[in-house]
């Protein structure tokens, strides 16, 4: 929907905002990826024919 897009003049504060709060999702997006692989890798070492199962499906995650 361009139509509700607006240009904005940014300052250095605006600037300084938006690069905390990408700077943040970053951090949650590398912590949910380090759990996953953690808890993926505590499963196969319990059960190692699990890594047979879970590999299609952690291919496909991003």
């Amino acid at each position: 929907m361009p139509h509700t897009l607006r240009s904005l003049e940014l300052t250095d504060e605006i600037t300084a905002e938006l690069t905390v709060l990408t700077g943040f999702d970053q951090d949650l997006a590398a912590e949910a990826t380090r759990t996953s692989h953690r808890i993926h890798g505590l499963l196969t070492q319990f059960h190692p024919s699990l890594e047979h199962v879970m590999a299609p499906a952690s291919t496909t995650r991003p």
